[in-house]
């Protein structure tokens, strides 16, 4: 993992991460993005506490990884 991937959850894990994913017609239902492998850190969005700062072990092993390519401009 490195800074900036963004995390996939799958949407198998709860009831309610099942109704997410079902009413967005998707298999996952949750994103959250890593700041720092090292500093065991990620970034998500929460129904109530708006955003907040999530250590990497303790999201569920149950996610994608998605990383932006590189683009170079001139």
């Amino acid at each position: 993992m490195k800074p900036g991937d963004i995390l996939l959850l799958n949407g198998e894990k709860t009831p309610l991460s099942k109704i997410i994913a079902r009413g967005t017609n998707s298999k996952y239902s949750h994103v959250a993005v890593c700041v720092s492998p090292k500093l065991d850190l990620t970034i998500e969005a929460t129904a109530g506490a708006g955003v907040r700062a999530r250590s990497i072990c303790k999201i569920p092993k149950i996610y994608d990884i998605f990383r932006a390519k590189k683009r170079r401009f001139s």
